[in-house]
This record gives C-alpha cells, sequence and structure tokens, in this order.
C-alpha cells in the first residue's frame, strides 16, 4: 500500500480531516492511553478493599464500563459538533452543553464537571501515595516518608 494511499484513508477516517494533523492525534492517543492507567488506580488500592477477589474484577469492569460510555459520548459530540471548531477555546464544554440542551443542562453539565474533577483529583492523590508507598516497601526508595502507615487510617 503507498504512502498517498494511506493517507487517503486517513483523510477519509471520522477524526482525521484538515483541521488535524498526525500531531495532534497522537496527543490524543496519548491521553486515552494515559486514561486507562485507572486501571492500575485501582488495583492500587486492593490491600484497603473489602473482598478484594469480589469486589477488584467488579471494579475493573466497572471501569471498563465507564470507559466505553464515555468514548461513546466523545464520538456523539463529535456528531453534534464536527471539526472542533469553536469561538474561543477556553469554554469548549459550556458551548457543547448548550447546543445539545440548554441553559439547564449546560448548568448541570458544569456543575458534574465540577465534582467529577474533584473526584478525579482525590483518586489520582490516593494512587500516588499507594504508589510511593509500594516503592518504598520494596526499598526503591527511602522508606522514612511513604514506607509507614498512618496508624489512625492504616493508608500512606
Amino acid at each position: 500500500m503507498s504512502k498517498n494511499h494511506r493517507l487517503d484513508i486517513l483523510r477519509r477516517m471520522t477524526y482525521f480531516n484538515h483541521t488535524s494533523s498526525f500531531a495532534t492525534i497522537s496527543a490524543g492517543a496519548a491521553i486515552a492511553a494515559y486514561s486507562f492507567l485507572e486501571f492500575d488506580a485501582v488495583t492500587a488500592v486492593t490491600e484497603e478493599t473489602v473482598e478484594p477477589r469480589k469486589n477488584m474484577p467488579r471494579a475493573i469492569m466497572l471501569i471498563a464500563l465507564i470507559g466505553g460510555i464515555i468514548v461513546t459520548v466523545s464520538y456523539v459530540i463529535h456528531l453534534v459538533r464536527p471539526g472542533g471548531v469553536f469561538e474561543d477555546s477556553a469554554c469548549t464544554a459550556r458551548s457543547i452543553a448548550l447546543q445539545i440542551g440548554g441553559q439547564l443542562f449546560s448548568a448541570v453539565f458544569l456543575a458534574d464537571l465540577v465534582v467529577a474533577q474533584s473526584a478525579s483529583a482525590v483518586a489520582a492523590q490516593g494512587s500516588a501515595s499507594r504508589l510511593l508507598h509500594a516503592m518504598d516497601q520494596d526499598s526503591v526508595r527511602s522508606k522514612a516518608v511513604f514506607g509507614r502507615l498512618s496508624e489512625k487510617f492504616h493508608t500512606p
């Protein structure tokens, strides 16, 4: 298959058009790959999980389901607003929410966005501290800071 033929195929794909480039698509792929690191975040709290053999597979399947929903919603949003060109790139989420459901939907969407970002920050913090604790337990780092668990909360 020639290089020009491959480029023609890429141009016909939904997410590859005159406004995108290989660099932007690669950046999106990197973001998608890093998103799946959340599987690691879930497994990092296995020690603290009640009935981990039962609940960890459920959590991983739930992450996969939610990830699939997010991909589907992203595709639908792309269909609602193709091309990805916005007047003000700082408020793209709000303009898409306004276009889909009006003022009320936009307000609910933005409130959900704030809650989701806060929850994501808490999960990332917990995962990072668990990772540092595991590294200290394996003597990769000094055990002085994260090598011990809190006596009250049993967390690093």
